[in-house]
């Protein structure tokens, strides 16, 4: 895809698992090195060994890998090290988990190195998710107040079990925000779109990592466990067949319009 003049290019990574997700995200990124990216946003909940994030690895990716936001997702509090984390400004936690005080949390605003503003939200779904997560389309709603008219690029990360929830909320953020996207699920959707020709939208962008395994877990353990035949314990992840997951946008930088979105998937 040729980027549009007066237009930002931003790329973004559904759920990085593990350290075999940092190695696909390496080689993604100098895979698509020619892009002409603008910024990076990735999901970053199962960074830490397939659940939560460490700081170790939370300034692999921003610094070493220039990832502009990190966004988080049902994980995001299962290493301790997040508390220290999470008041940086390039990292969002899903503001509207019941487990998340204060619903600033969930949303971070940050410049280009072309100076322009985008912001970033992020959310959890209420189906099949632990814990009362609050009304998501309020959420966005608040957030959408609270950021008002000065921001037109928006990016919302909705972290959620049930593609149902995805679509309804896609299209009732259709023409206010500039790309909605899923996580979670780790398995990319093939129904990349521009809504009422204006926000961008997949049900997920996929997980970055090992692809020979259950949703990045080693595929025996995982088989035992869903067979009852093995408590859940600290996760024991795929090491083979890594496969990197992204979403490529261009997005018009004075409306907030998305003129373009390409899934990107690329195995190593």
């Amino acid at each position: 895809m040729v980027k549009p003049s007066s237009s930002v290019r931003i790329l973004v990574f559904g759920d990085i698992v593990g350290n075999p997700g940092l190695k696909a995200l390496e080689a993604g990124l100098e895979a698509w090195s020619d892009k002409n990216i603008d910024a990076i946003i990735v999901n970053g909940e199962n960074l830490a060994g397939g659940s939560g994030i460490s700081r170790k690895s939370f300034r692999k990716i921003t610094e070493s890998y220039g990832v502009a936001l990190v966004t988080m997702g049902n994980h995001w509090n299962k290493n301790r090290d997040v508390y220290e984390l999470k008041n940086s400004q390039k990292i969002v936690l899903p503001g509207n988990a019941w487990n998340v005080d204060d619903f600033r949390s969930g949303f971070q605003t940050f410049r280009t190195k072309g100076d322009v503003q985008i912001a970033v939200c992020n959310a959890m779904g209420k189906a099949f998710m632990y814990g009362e997560n609050r009304c998501f389309f309020k959420y966005a709603d608040k957030v959408e107040q609270e950021l008002g008219q000065s921001c037109k690029i928006r990016i919302f990360d909705f972290h959620a079990e049930a593609t149902s929830e995805k679509q309804a909320l896609g299209h009732y953020l259709a023409e206010r925000w500039s790309l909605v996207y899923g996580t979670h699920t780790h398995v990319p959707t093939a129904d990349d779109r521009i809504l009422n020709s204006w926000t961008g939208y997949v049900s997920d962008v996929g997980m970055t990592g090992s692809y020979d395994s259950v949703i990045g877990m080693e595929k025996q353990s995982a088989i035992q466990m869903l067979r009852g035949e093995k408590k859940p314990s600290k996760r024991k992840l795929g090491q083979l067949d890594l496969w990197a997951n992204a979403v490529l946008t261009d997005i018009d930088a004075e409306s907030g319009k998305c003129i373009n979105i390409e899934r990107l998937q690329r195995r190593f």
